[in-house]
């Protein structure tokens, strides 16, 4: 461990990695598989950022003319940059936590005196994903402080709103916002998901004041989804840090289908086993769409709807 300078903690819909540098290595990052940590993400260039770790002890970022930008904090940088310990590294739209030497040797005593702990079952689940569109202009137009009450503000309206809707789980990644809702271990009910579907329609009003609240130049946008299916859930940590998550392909598919709903200019897409747990006329809310998702081999049929249609529809309903 003594050599290991720095840890780069990679979180993305495909899951979590950790990647060591050592002492007076260098760790290149972009979407070209000849790059030390290849991200397979859009918003990443081939060749998009380098990470240097010096004899000092010293790790530094460098952007290597990338089309999206790298950013520390949510600054974008413009010349190789000092890295400190707890920095939120940005590559692109992918972030990246680092740790360096102290943390990472107080991170492993942890992890030794308070063993993995996995307690999992397999359970139903809807998934909610929401993100805010066009992140990366937007952190670039407000700067560091502004985005931080922003973002800020935004995950602690969703946080109530999942709250108050029973989420069982809630994830908050980077501009990205996750929940889930259990409902056990065989066949959900009809209508069980219009829980889930109403956060979704909540998330889009929260938002509309935020524009003037921030003084922003342009209004915030949110893009959704829901999934339905199985998923692994249970507590996942240490004894000193264990949390409630879920996992599998529902989830994955749940942000697949977010990114999705860009493809099909669209606010909220559902995928078909969500759909088919909503009562006749909820489903004529949504109109039916052909997404491509990222690491499926064919295309997926799936829901989609705006969000004036979608609260027009609940209110239809509660009349």
């Amino acid at each position: 461990m003594a050599d290991i300078v720095a840890r780069l903690e990679i979180q993305s819909p495909d899951g979590f990695r950790s990647i060591d540098i050592e002492l007076g290595g260098v760790c290149t990052i972009g979407r070209g598989n000849q790059n030390t940590i290849t991200l397979e993400d859009s918003s990443v260039s081939r060749q998009h950022a380098i990470i240097d770790c010096q004899s000092n002890s010293a790790c530094y970022a460098t952007d290597a003319g990338s089309r999206n930008g790298t950013f520390i904090n949510d600054v974008r940088i413009s010349a190789r940059t000092r890295l400190y310990d707890g920095d939120s590294l940005r590559i692109g739209e992918v972030p990246i936590r680092v740790l360096l030497a102290d943390s990472i040797r107080i991170n492993a005593q942890s992890m030794a005196a308070n063993p993995t702990v996995v307690i999992t079952v397999s359970r139903l689940v809807t998934v909610l994903v929401a993100d805010i569109r066009d992140f990366t202009p937007l952190a670039r137009r407000l700067g560091e402080k502004r985005l931080s009450s922003v973002l800020s503000e935004f995950t602690r309206l969703a946080g109530e709103e999942l709250d108050k809707a029973g989420a069982a789980s809630q994830k908050y990644i980077g501009d990205a916002v996750m929940g889930v809702w259990d409902h056990g271990t065989d066949s959900a009910e009809a209508e069980s998901v219009v829980p889930a579907l109403r956060t979704v329609s909540r998330l889009f009003r929260i938002v509309t004041p935020l524009k003037q609240q921030f003084d922003l130049d342009e209004p915030i946008r949110i893009g959704a989804a829901l999934n339905t299916g199985l998923a692994i859930v249970g507590n996942l940590g240490s004894r000193a840090a264990a949390d409630y998550t879920a996992v599998g392909d529902t989830i994955n598919k749940a942000f697949r289908l977010e990114t999705a709903s860009k493809q099909v200019h669209l606010d909220l897409v559902i995928g078909s086993s969500t759909w088919d747990l909503l009562n006749s006329g909820l489903q004529s809310c949504f109109q039916p769409c052909t997404v491509t998702l990222k690491g499926y081999d064919q295309p997926e049929g799936a829901y989609g709807t705006s969000a004036v249609q979608l609260e027009s529809c609940l209110g239809a309903q509660d009349n």
